[in-house]
């Protein structure tokens, strides 16, 4: 299954991966590989990752990665990364 990055999501991602190594590049390191890890699984069980709950849409998925969530939306051949985002802070 193709993985499609939106912009917002890419730059979401840098700018935690850009956060967490101004102190702690460890925890930079972590997420960039749970990323990875979640992208690989997502692309075996794309409806693994829970509907979101703040929208209830069937297609909008998110799954936990450290302290992050990684939303996405799925298609029926690919998964659009929509954003990565840190889960203590709201959506809405």
């Amino acid at each position: 299954m193709n993985v499609i990055w939106a912009q917002g999501a890419r730059d979401d991602l840098a700018a935690q991966l850009a956060n967490l190594r101004s102190y702690s590049p460890n925890a930079a390191d972590r997420l960039a590989r749970g990323v990875g890890e979640a992208i690989a699984r997502l692309r075996l069980f794309p409806l693994s990752g829970r509907v979101v709950p703040e929208w209830e849409s069937d297609d909008l998925r998110e799954t936990i990665v450290g302290q992050h969530r990684l939303i996405y939306r799925t298609r029926s051949d690919e998964i659009q990364i929509i954003a990565v985002h840190p889960s203590a802070i709201p959506l809405l």
